[in-house]
C-alpha cells in the first residue's frame, strides 16, 4: 500500500495510532498488520467522538429540562433557611384586629357554618368550623375562609376586605413535592431528581473522559 511521500495523517489519527505505524504512513508502507491496526485506530477515533456527542446533548437537554426545578429549589430553601427575613417582602393583606373594630356592627346570633364553635379572634368573640377552615367575627359578621394556602376575608356584605398566603406550607411543598398541587404526589420532584443524578454523571464523564484519553495516549 503505497501513501505517497507527501501523505500527512490526520492529526486525530496521529495522536491516536502506534508511533511505528505513523512512521510506516510517512514513509508511504504499511503491512497488513499494520492496515488492521490502521482501521482499529480509526473505529476508535469514530466512535470516541460519537458517544461524547451522544452523552453532551444528553446533558444539554437534561440541563434544559432541570433547571426550573433547580432554582425553584433553590429560591425555596433560602426562604426555609430565612423565613423570617424575607416574609415583610412577599404581598399579603392580613386583616387586623383594628380592621375588624373599624367595620360597622352587623352582630351574628347564628352562625351560617355546619359545626359551629365558639373561639375567639383578636380578643373578639367569634364561630368557625370544627377544622378551622372558615369563620365569621360575632360582632360584625365578617368571614373568612381558608383554603389550601390562601386565607381570605370579607365584610358582611360579601366584599373582601383582607388576604393572607401561606407562604411557608406553599414553598414547603414547591420543595418537597416539585409542585403545588397534589394529584401526581412527588412524583415532580422524584423524576427532577434522577435528571439532575444523571446530569451529575453526564457531566462527570465529559469531564472525565478527554483525560483519560490524553493520559492513556
Amino acid at each position: 500500500m503505497q501513501l505517497g511521500r507527501n501523505f500527512r495523517a490526520p492529526r486525530r489519527l496521529r495522536h491516536n495510532a502506534p508511533p511505528a505505524l505513523y512512521r510506516n504512513l510517512s514513509t508511504g508502507s504499511t503491512s497488513e498488520g499494520q492496515r488492521g491496526g490502521l482501521e482499529d485506530c480509526c473505529d476508535l477515533c469514530q466512535n470516541s467522538p460519537m458517544w461524547h456527542r451522544r452523552i453532551k446533548s444528553l446533558h444539554g437537554t437534561l440541563g434544559l429540562l432541570i433547571w426550573p426545578w433547580l432554582v425553584m429549589i433553590a429560591l425555596t430553601g433560602l426562604y426555609q433557611n430565612h423565613q423570617s427575613a424575607i416574609d415583610p417582602w412577599l404581598p399579603s393583606d392580613m386583616i387586623t384586629a383594628e380592621d375588624l373594630q373599624a367595620l360597622p356592627a352587623f352582630p351574628v346570633t347564628t352562625p351560617n357554618l355546619t359545626n359551629p364553635e365558639p373561639v375567639t379572634l383578636f380578643g373578639r368573640p367569634a364561630w368557625a368550623e370544627h377544622d378551622g377552615s372558615r369563620g365569621i367575627d360575632a360582632a360584625t359578621g365578617a368571614t373568612w375562609a381558608t383554603g389550601t394556602y390562601l386565607t381570605t376575608w370579607a365584610d358582611a356584605q360579601g366584599a373582601r376586605i383582607g388576604w393572607r398566603m401561606d407562604w411557608q406550607k406553599l414553598f414547603l411543598r414547591l420543595h418537597r413535592a416539585g409542585w403545588a398541587g397534589d394529584q401526581l404526589g412527588t412524583w415532580p420532584a422524584d423524576l427532577a431528581a434522577l435528571a439532575l443524578v444523571l446530569f451529575g454523571l453526564s457531566g462527570l464523564w465529559l469531564f472525565l473522559a478527554p483525560r483519560l484519553r490524553r493520559w492513556r495516549r
